[in-house]
C-alpha cells in the first residue's frame, strides 16, 4: 500500500519508486483500490506489473527488500 496526497483512479497505471537503502526499484503498478484518510490523502493498493523488464526488475527488487527485512526482524527477535 501507498498513501499519497495525489487523486488517482482504480485501474490506473501508475510508475513508481520505491528506495530502499541505497538502492531504489522502478516499475509499473496498477491501483486496485483506494480508501480516502482523515487527513485528506489517499491509501491505495496496488498491484505490481510483471510482465515486462521493468515489471520484472521492481519484483526483484521487492523480494530482496522483503527477505532482507525478514532477516532484520528475526535478528532482533533471537537476541
Amino acid at each position: 500500500a501507498v498513501i499519497s496526497a495525489r487523486k488517482y483512479p482504480v485501474g490506473r497505471c501508475l510508475e513508481i519508486a520505491v528506495r530502499y537503502g541505497n538502492e531504489e526499484f522502478t516499475g509499473p503498478v496498477e491501483v486496485q483500490s483506494s480508501s480516502s484518510l482523515d487527513d485528506g490523502s489517499t491509501r491505495y493498493g496496488l498491484l505490481g506489473v510483471f510482465d515486462t523488464s521493468q515489471g520484472r526488475a521492481l519484483q526483484s527488487g521487492l523480494t530482496k527488500m522483503t527477505l532482507e527485512i525478514q532477516q532484520q526482524r528475526l535478528k532482533r527477535l533471537s537476541k
